[in-house]
């Protein structure tokens, strides 16, 4: 049996941990300000803070998986618990669902979320919704408080997007 075989571009001895106390760290995010998030099981998203300390600034209730950052620093958070799409936004503390998908075809086990550059969202699922089909993808975010960001997600689709 032949089995191809990589170097690993850093290797284990070059890596660093920056911070410790995390709850089974699942997402991670940078926001504009070069702020860092990460996500734990308990629905926490923790600001990792620059002395290594971790700090929870907010619950989801469920479980967070992947996080993303929008433009205005907002915290977008996969909850598979939940089966949505939550958003933090850190000015107001608020939590809010998003997404649960649509109508037709909910959201199941939100994994991972990213923001393309024209602003709009996309969203992996791996549990296969009523299509059959695993894979989200979840485009054109709309800015309904008309400041810049994204208050709700729209046109929901199953199937594997690829960005132009």
């Amino acid at each position: 049996m032949n089995l191809l075989r990589m170097q690993p571009r850093i290797g284990v001895d070059a890596l660093e941990t920056i911070a410790s106390g995390v709850d089974h760290a699942e997402g991670i995010c940078l926001t504009p300000d070069g702020t860092l998030y990460v996500s734990g099981e308990a629905g926490q998203i923790d600001r990792v803070n620059g002395d290594g300390t971790v700090t929870e600034v907010a619950t989801t209730g469920g479980w967070t998986l992947g996080l993303a950052a929008d433009a205005n620093g907002r915290i977008y958070a996969c909850d598979p618990v939940r089966r949505a799409v939550l958003r933090w936004t850190p000015s107001t503390n608020e939590v809010k669902v998003v997404s649960t998908g649509n109508q037709d075809d909910p959201v199941s086990t939100p994994n991972w979320g990213a923001f393309g550059p024209d602003g709009s969202y996309s969203v992996s699922d791996s549990e296969p919704g009523s299509s059959g089909m695993a894979g989200y993808t979840s485009c054109a975010a709309e800015d309904l408080a008309g400041d810049g960001g994204y208050g709700r997600l729209s046109q929901w689709a199953r199937g594997v997007t690829r960005w132009a």
